[in-house]
This record gives C-alpha cells, sequence and structure tokens, in this order.
C-alpha cells in the first residue's frame, strides 16, 4: 500500500512573553506553504496547521503524528517562529506561551523532536526550521537575531532530512513585502520554498518529481541571490533520494536527452523541433535501453506539439517504430546545422533570463532602500510642499520597483508571495493606479463588490498598471484616462482602460491583439527591448487566462483596452 503525505505546520507569531518580538511573517508563511502542499498536483499532503498554540498542545500534536505514522508514510513538520537557547546551548521552539526564563518547560525542546523521529515507524521524515529570535534589520529585511545554534546538531535523527533557514538561528530573514490588502510578509526562506514548489522550479531536472536533494539547491542558490547573507543548511540521513512533491508542469520534454538534443526540442522554432526528431529515432532504435526509452518519451510528448507537421511526424515515427534508421537519419543529418544554431540561441535566451534575473533582483533593493529614505523624509517633514515632493519621489520609485518586476516576469518568474485571501476589485484598481506616475489624471468608477482570487491579484494589479501607465502615456496630459469596472453576465470581471490619445493603426491593434491572445518567445535582439509593457502584459495574460483586447476608442478617438478575467477568478464579496 502506497504511503500516505502527512504534513504538520506550526506558526507562532504572537507571544505572551515581552522579551520575544512578535513576527509578521509565521501565519502567512503557513497558509502559503499549507496551500501549496495540499494541492493535488503538488503533493496532495493531509496538512494540519497550528498557529499560536501552546507549547503542551505542540508537542501532543507532534507525538501524535509521528507515532501514528505508518513505514511508508511521508512526514513532514514544518515550524516558523522564534528559536532560543539556554545556557548549554540546547535548542528550543518557542511558542506562544513561551517563557523565556523557562525553555525547559515552556517551548517545544529540539531534543523531543528528534526523538519523535527516532522513535516513529515512519523512516521518511522532513523538517523544516525558518526560526528567530529578536532584533531587528532595516527596511526590506527584518534581522532575526540571536547566537549561533547548529541546527543539525540536535535533528540529525536516523532516516531524517533537516533543512533550515540558514546555518545558525540567528539569520533567518522576513521580507518586507506588503500586499495589496496590507500587511503580508513573508521570510526569505519560505517564501522560495513555496515558489519552488508550486511552479515546480524546484525539480532542477525535469522528471516530474522533487527529490529533497533538489528542493535544497533550489532554496539555497534562490535564497543566496535574494540575501547573500543567508545561507540555508542541510542535513539529509538518507541512503536514496526521497521524493516529497510533484512539479505541476509534468516531466519536462527531452528529460533524459543529450543537452544539445534538448535544447532543441524546445525551441520555440518547429523547424528545429521537427529537425530534432531524427535524433531521437536514431536514440529509439539505438543499443542503449535508458536512452531509448527517454527517446519515445519525447516523441509521445511531440505527438501533441502545437505545430500540426511536427506532431504528425512524432506520430508517424511511433507507429513505424522498424523502419530502417538510414533512411530517418539521413534527414536529422540535413538540418544538423539547424539544430546547432538553436542549441546556441537556446545558450543566449537562457544567459538572458539569468541577466534579466540578477538585474531585476538587485535594483528591487536599491528601490527598497530608497523607498525606505522617503518614508523616513516623509515621516520628519512638516512643509506641505516638500512633503508633495516627497510624494512625487515615492511614485517615481515606486515606478521604478514595476520596470524592475517586468524583468522577472519576462524570464518567466513569478513576482513573489501571493495574497493569503481574495482580493477587493475595488484594492486592485487602487493598487493599480498608485503604481503609475500620472495617477492624478486617472478616474475609475465605482468597482463591483467583488473578490479577486489572491492567486492571480498581484499579477491582476501589475498588469492593469502596465495598461493605464500606456493610456497616460499616449495621450495629452490635459486629457483623462477612464477605468471603467463591471460584472459581465457570464461572471467575468471586465475592466475597461480608455484614452484619449493618438490611437493605434489597425495593423498595430492586430499585431498587439495577436501578442496578447499568444506571447512569443523572447530572443536576445527581439523587439521585446522597446515593447517591454505588451510583452508583459501579454505573459501575466496568459499566465492566468485573463483575455486582453485594444481596440479604437469612441470616435476613433484614443485606444480602449479591454481585461476580461475569468469566472473562476472572481467570487463575490461576502
Amino acid at each position: 500500500m502506497a504511503g500516505r503525505l502527512i504534513a504538520l505546520l506550526v506558526a507562532t507569531d504572537e507571544y505572551q512573553d515581552g522579551t520575544l518580538r512578535t513576527l509578521a511573517a509565521p501565519h502567512h508563511d503557513a497558509t502559503a506553504l499549507a496551500e501549496v502542499l495540499c494541492d493535488p498536483a503538488v503533493g496532495g499532503y493531509r496538512t494540519s496547521v497550528l498557529r499560536n498554540a501552546s507549547a503542551s498542545r505542540v508537542t501532543r500534536e507532534i507525538e501524535s503524528v509521528f507515532t501514528k505514522a505508518r513505514h511508508d508514510d511521508v512526514l513532514l513538520l514544518y515550524f516558523s517562529g522564534h528559536g532560543i537557547k539556554d545556557d548549554a546551548g540546547q535548542l528550543y521552539l518557542a511558542t506562544t506561551d513561551t517563557e523565556h526564563g523557562l525553555p525547559r518547560s515552556t517551548t517545544v525542546p529540539a531534543q523531543f523532536v528528534r526523538d519523535q523521529i527516532d522513535r516513529s515507524y515512519s523512516r521518511r521524515t522532513m523538517v523544516v526550521l525558518d526560526c528567530c529570535f529578536g532584533g531587528a534589520f532595516p527596511r526590506s529585511h527584518v534581522h532575526r537575531a540571536g547566537e549561533e545554534v547548529p541546527v543539525q546538531e540536535f535533528l540529525s535523527g536516523r532516516g531524517s532530512v533537516i533543512l533550515t533557514a540558514s546555518t545558525a538561528l540567528e539569520y533567518a530573514y522576513e521580507i518586507d513585502g506588503v500586499a495589496i490588502t496590507g500587511g503580508s510578509t513573508r521570510s526569505v526562506f519560505t517564501e522560495v520554498l513555496v515558489e519552488g514548489l508550486r511552479t515546480g522550479d524546484a525539480d532542477l531536472d525535469g522528471d516530474g518529481l522533487v527529490d529533497v536533494d533538489e528542493l535544497y539547491r533550489y532554496v539555497y542558490h534562490q535564497v543566496r541571490d535574494r540575501n547573500p547573507k543567508q545561507t540555508p543548511k542541510f542535513d539529509c540521513t538518507f541512503a536514496g533520494p526521497l521524493i516529497i512533491a510533484r512539479s505541476p508542469k509534468g516531466p519536462r520534454l527531452g528529460v533524459g536527452l543529450p543537452r544539445e538534443v534538448v535544447d532543441a526540442l524546445r525551441s520555440p522554432l518547429s523547424a528545429v523541433r521537427h529537425a530534432a526528431l531524427g535524433y531521437l529515432i536514431e536514440f529509439v532504435d539505438g543499443e542503449d535501453p535508458l536512452l531509448a526509452g527517454s527517446a519515445r518519451r519525447a516523441l509521445d510528448q511531440l505527438t501533441a506539439d502545437p505545430d500540426s507537421q511536427v506532431a504528425r511526424a512524432a506520430r508517424s515515427a511511433i507507429a513505424s517504430p522498424g523502419q530502417p534508421v538510414s533512411n530517418q537519419a539521413s534527414a536529422s543529418a540535413r538540418h544538423h546545422e539547424t539544430v546547432e544554431l538553436a542549441v546556441q540561441e537556446a545558450a543566449q535566451r537562457e544567459q538572458l533570463n539569468h541577466l534579466f534575473v540578477n538585474f531585476s533582483r538587485r535594483s528591487q533593493s536599491l528601490v527598497e532602500r530608497q523607498l525606505g529614505v522617503i518614508d523616513r523624509l516623509k515621516q520628519e517633514e512638516r512643509d506641505p510642499d516638500h512633503l508633495a515632493s516627497l510624494f512625487k519621489l515615492d511614485h517615481l520609485a515606486t515606478r521604478m520597483r514595476r520596470y524592475s518586476e517586468n524583468l522577472l516576469i519576462l524570464s518567466g518568474h513569478h513576482l513573489g508571495p501571493e495574497s493569503p485571501n481574495p482580493v477587493p476589485v475595488v484594492d486592485v484598481v487602487r493598487a493599480a493606479v498608485s503604481e503609475i506616475e500620472q495617477y492624478s489624471r486617472v478616474s475609475w468608477t465605482t468597482a463591483p463588490a467583488l473578490l479577486v482570487a489572491g492567486s492571480a491579484a498581484r499579477d491582476l494589479v501589475h498588469l492593469l498598471a502596465e495598461l493605464i501607465d500606456n493610456a497616460t502615456a499616449y495621450s495629452s496630459p490635459e486629457t483623462m484616462v477612464t477605468v471603467t469596472v463591471v460584472e459581465a453576465a457570464d461572471g467575468r470581471l471586465v475592466i475597461r482602460v480608455r484614452d484619449r490619445g493618438v490611437g493605434m493603426t489597425d495593423r498595430d491593434l492586430d499585431e498587439a491583439n495577436r501578442r496578447f491572445a499568444d506571447p512569443p518567445a523572447i530572443y536576445p535582439g527581439g523587439e521585446v527591448i522597446h515593447r517591454t509593457g505588451m510583452f508583459v502584459v501579454a505573459r501575466l495574460a496568459t499566465r492566468h487566462r485573463i483575455a486582453v483586447r485594444l481596440s479604437d476608442g469612441d470616435g476613433g478617438d484614443g485606444v480602449d483596452a479591454l481585461v476580461a478575467v475569468p469566472a473562476d477568478l472572481v467570487r463575490p464579496a461576502s
């Protein structure tokens, strides 16, 4: 019988002891992690969340989960909150009723957790610790300070995997990332963990499964990129891989094949994918059984290729396995040059994506620091004229942050943590307007009492901000840009952005609408440099099945941008 997947998430952000600072991240972290673990496409875990529970309840729940586990169960224990230690250096996990001076009787001792791991029948356990205690860090990162605590020394039980936020509990960080509804923050470590599982990016080898080693390598590099002062640590006592999740993307095309063939199969050019079929046929009829199996899987996947010619050729190759190799291989030989060019092009695109991500991360950090300085100046300033100038600087910095986020979107990354709850439409529109420089030129009608799914809200804000910003940029400063929000009869949320600018030619409108419906791949030196906003809107719209269409404004003046959000992402406000 297949084992169960069981997760217990413990989040403590409020403390009765005044020496333990209230935290912003744990509740939101646990909620986000629970959502992704429960997703059948990712894990389908039986998940329980304890928030601000007493020490006795947490220890009872931990013991219950580990005691009742079967041999083939996978157990995941996650803890987010403060960590403290006594004079002997023993580690304790703080709970809401913890008394700092009485750690042995009012906390969850790390030794207790290790004992449960060692005594459990399950030999597939994973403990994830995102712990902190005390201290503060400047804007964008709240430093969870304390003395160094080598967690692996306390939690290295047999058959267990221990993943911690840092080398010691002193350097776990929170991100000052306010959601559009306000106040939602995440830790750097857990944000990356959730992102890797939710997107499937933690599946580094592309086989459709995420094991603990892949997850650690993904988390390590992502955390180090975002915050070089934090170094996640990993201790694994398993002899083989421990699969903890599936990639929602499924196995990637070409897994198990030579790199140059994989690049060709994943090329956006249908001619290159067609050329790579010759390689697959050679591999299928070759002497390497593993390579042959990988090639057959790739042929099966290519039968669903969007290009009918490629799909038809793949089906033909599967239907005629005994066909002589020489006839097929000759076609491959004729296309070797095309494939090599495609490999070089794919490498350039990958380098471009890495450049986008690195530049975006660095510039975002600088912008956040700039916003922090501006916030402090606004609090201290009393002169109305100077305050007005500071508000203009604030909006300019916010616009710079959006431009930086555009690079993340173009490289295929998500903007960051999603809202754990649905977001009112009025807040979505208000947030989008606040993202642009000429916000005073935008007027909008009262939005219907609807909520947008938290998974799409942040991207919808960014999409609308791009359209509204474009409308103000290409219309006269004396004119207004209007935003109208209505609920359609079929339940969709329809948002119209109308300007009174110079408009667009029919050819440009058709081209823009084609790109919105079918976003093209981004090539080095391509037109994305000149039409960044269009590409960003297309990427975000495709991600959430949002329909975007441009048309001439009333009377031929300006442009109307219609945004239709699917009904399954919208619901009435209770």
